[in-house]
């Protein structure tokens, strides 16, 4: 199965240790805060060790913020709006062409290259997305992550 995501060795899954861990509340593990209208939660393979390979992050914004430019020089990126309207603005680093996308309605994706710097601007009063990555310890170009 090449290229599917399917990890046949995945060492955090022992078949003697009993049933794996494979539940977690996404809102017990803030990855940072704001305020109650701009915060954004994360599980990783640190929440849920059966979780190689992938990480995904519940964003919500108000109008008037942003998630801040940064990169991840280890993982691709895949926004999905849930709620409400968004810009995602990406740098091409082969170009230094800028691209934005409005997601305007639930459902509407875009996704981010590694190693490519991105932001995301809230256009309506309230934002709701989740972000995916295809890298369970996903790394950002800077130390901390907040919003604007």
């Amino acid at each position: 199965m090449s290229n599917s995501g399917y990890i046949p060795d995945n060492k955090n899954l022992k078949k003697s240790s009993g049933t794996p861990n494979l539940h977690f509340n996404i809102k017990n593990n803030i990855l940072f805060e704001k305020n109650k209208g701009n915060i954004a939660y994360e599980v990783t393979s640190t929440q849920v060790p059966a979780m190689v390979g992938g990480a995904v992050v519940d964003l919500h914004l108000t109008k008037g913020h942003i998630r801040e430019p940064h990169w991840h020089p280890n993982a691709w990126e895949l926004d999905i709006i849930i709620s409400g309207e968004a810009i995602v603005a990406i740098l091409n680093p082969d170009t230094a062409q800028l691209q934005t996308y409005h997601l305007k309605e639930a459902g509407d994706i875009v996704f981010i290259p590694m190693g490519w710097w991105h932001w995301i601007t809230a256009k309506s009063e309230k934002v709701h997305m989740h972000l995916f990555f295809n890298n369970d310890q996903p790394e950002n170009a800077k130390d901390q992550m907040y919003c604007v």
